[in-house]
This record gives structure tokens, C-alpha cells and sequence, in this order.
């Protein structure tokens, strides 16, 4: 049982790199990586010891870290009515709000971390210190989320010109 748990010990630094490549985030892969090896422990009793540990081991990465990407995240739903006394420009100002989180949300993790260090005012050579990525990939992932949110933003926009609403909630003044 500890020459078990020793040889599953020296195997975590592989799935912790298996599972940052699979879901590219740190912080999941860390999570991942314990559920992993938690669940390794907890099976210990159905694997066979004249076969290689590694492989085991890390397909049962590869399954977390898959579960892992999967696995809905937070939605932001809207109410279907407003509350009394709302105003237009406040239930546009809402729903222009939820569908920038929802793709915000929709941004791969590391797009989505690269961008969240960067709005906090971090420098590229932290974020990309921070993700473990080169500077100019760290650069790359901040341009390609804001440039998914901008598109959010603009199909946003061109939207509620198309249905004649503008955005002081007139209908097709000029």
C-alpha cells in the first residue's frame, strides 16, 4: 500500500503537465490533478500491479480533466419581466451586461485569466509569468478575448439598431 501511494506520488508532476495542457489553467489543473489522484487512491484496489502505473494514472487525468471542460459553468439568466418602475434603458443596460458575462464565460480559460490579469492592471510579462506562457502568447490571449467580447458587443449593438430601438430606448426618432 505505500509503495503504491509513493509511486502514485512521483506520477503527479506528469498529470498536473497533462492536465494544464488539457484544460490551460493552473488553478484547474491543480483541482484536477487532486481529483485525480484522489480518485487513483480510491481505486487503488482495482489496479494491476504488473501493469505500468503511469498510464493508468493519467487517463484518469485525461477522464477529470475532460469531465472538467465539460462541465456547464455559470450562466447569467435574466428575469423575463422587469420589476416596476424599470426603465428601458435599464433592462437594455441588464441584458447587454448578462450576454458580455455569458461570453466572457464562453472565452477559453486561459484567454479568459490572461484577460481578467490584464483588466486588473497587470503587465504581459506577469500574466505570461503567471500562466506559463511566453509574453507574446500572454499578449495574443488578451487580444483574442477582447476581440470575442468586442464582437459580443458590436452584434449587440447592430441588433438593437436593426429592431429600431436605439440606445435611449426611442423608437426610430431621428
Amino acid at each position: 500500500m505505500l509503495q503504491f501511494h509513493d509511486a502514485l506520488t512521483a506520477e503527479w508532476a506528469c498529470g498536473y503537465d497533462l492536465a494544464c495542457r488539457i484544460v490551460l489553467d493552473r488553478e484547474t489543473a491543480l483541482d484536477v490533478t487532486q481529483e485525480a489522484m484522489c480518485r487513483a487512491l480510491r481505486h487503488e484496489r482495482t489496479y494491476d500491479a504488473e501493469r505500468p502505473l503511469r498510464p493508468w494514472f493519467l487517463t484518469i487525468v485525461r477522464n477529470v480533466a475532460l469531465n472538467e471542460l465539460r462541465r456547464p459553468h455559470c450562466t447569467y439568466e435574466l428575469f423575463d419581466r422587469a420589476a416596476p418602475g424599470t426603465t428601458l434603458d435599464q433592462v437594455v443596460e441588464r441584458e447587454e451586461c448578462a450576454a458580455v458575462l455569458r461570453a466572457f464565460d464562453g472565452l477559453r480559460p486561459a484567454h479568459r485569466r490572461a484577460l481578467q490579469l490584464k483588466s486588473r492592471g497587470y503587465q504581459y510579462h506577469e500574466i505570461a509569468r503567471d500562466l506559463g506562457i511566453p509574453i507574446g502568447t500572454a499578449q495574443a490571449f488578451v487580444h483574442r478575448a477582447r476581440l470575442k467580447l468586442r464582437a459580443v458587443a458590436v452584434r449587440d449593438s447592430s441588433q438593437g439598431r436593426a429592431s429600431g430601438v436605439s440606445r435611449a430606448g426611442r423608437r426610430g426618432s431621428r
